[in-house]
């Protein structure tokens, strides 16, 4: 195929029962959740930024952490930052703040971040 196709892959939540899906339909990559039977339940992330992986799902306390692009005014839109979203509320939280790309890691319980921030013209942190 000469057309580019972007995927992320799915994540199951509660035993298969919910859906966490990325999709550009709006216009941007966003996340979605959704219901075994496929149906939306709401829109997790929204806005001109790109959503570009899912770190980690802490599912006891609905939290969805991921990466994305070109959320933060003023910076370098490819510049990369954690982010995290309640599932229930969609409230959304800048967990590395600072003008460089942060590559983020956390552990299975969502309980410890390592995260890596650097710039071409700065040492990394």
């Amino acid at each position: 195929s000469n057309t580019y196709i972007e995927l992320q892959p799915l994540r199951l939540l509660n035993g298969g029962k919910e859906v966490i899906h990325w999709s550009e339909k709006d216009g941007w990559g966003h996340y979605y959740l959704h219901d075994q039977s496929g149906k939306e339940i709401r829109q997790l992330t929204r806005g001109e930024f790109v959503t570009t992986g899912i770190v980690n799902v802490d599912e006891k306390n609905r939290l969805l952490y991921f990466h994305a692009v070109g959320k933060e005014p003023g910076e370098d839109p490819y510049y990369q930052h954690l982010y995290r979203v309640h599932l229930d509320t969609g409230e959304m939280k800048l967990l590395t703040p600072g003008n460089m790309t942060h590559t983020a890691s956390m552990d299975d319980k969502a309980q410890w971040v390592v995260s890596n921030a650097s710039r071409v013209d700065t040492a990394p942190e």
